[in-house]
């Protein structure tokens, strides 16, 4: 699973998609990882069948795997979805800590190929007022002059 993402951050969504396709038994978690990279290399190669069916399978995870529903909804450009999202993990006593930690501001490496639109897009929805005005309401985001180890964003 670790190799397929990757490979789809190298801009190597097809390959990245084989990786996955060689998984089976999966937790719902791990149906929406496969899902996501799925969905990715179907918009990539213009499937719109393979992409929707993928998209279904992220969909019906969401509540186990809101971090790929996430990643799926920035895929889409959908920001508004992905607002929401967030919105909801920082509303989460569950989720409110992990949702507070990839909002912080850290060093981070350049985007690989494969991230930067989806690099950009996560910094845009991080900007975002509704998004703001939640993590105020909830909490706060520390600046650290730090390197993260669970994104790039």
């Amino acid at each position: 699973m670790n190799v397929a993402f990757v490979l789809s951050s190298l801009g190597k969504a097809q390959e990245a998609g084989a990786a996955m396709a060689t998984l089976s038994d999966l937790s719902g978690y791990g149906q929406a990882a496969q899902a996501v990279i799925q969905f990715a290399a179907a918009r990539q190669r213009g499937d719109a069948a393979a992409a929707a069916a993928a998209r279904a399978v992220v969909v019906a995870q969401r509540k186990d795997a809101r971090l790929f529903h996430r990643e799926m909804l920035l895929e889409e450009g959908d920001l508004d979805g992905a607002a929401a999202v967030l919105i909801e993990q920082l509303r989460s006593p569950l989720e409110r800590s992990d949702a507070l930690a990839s909002l912080q501001d850290m060093r981070v490496y350049p985007s690989l190929p494969g991230d930067v639109r989806i690099d950009a897009a996560w910094r845009e929805l991080k900007q975002r007022a509704d998004v703001q005005a939640e993590v105020s309401r909830v909490g706060r985001i520390e600046r650290y002059d730090l390197v993260g180890s669970a994104t790039s964003r």
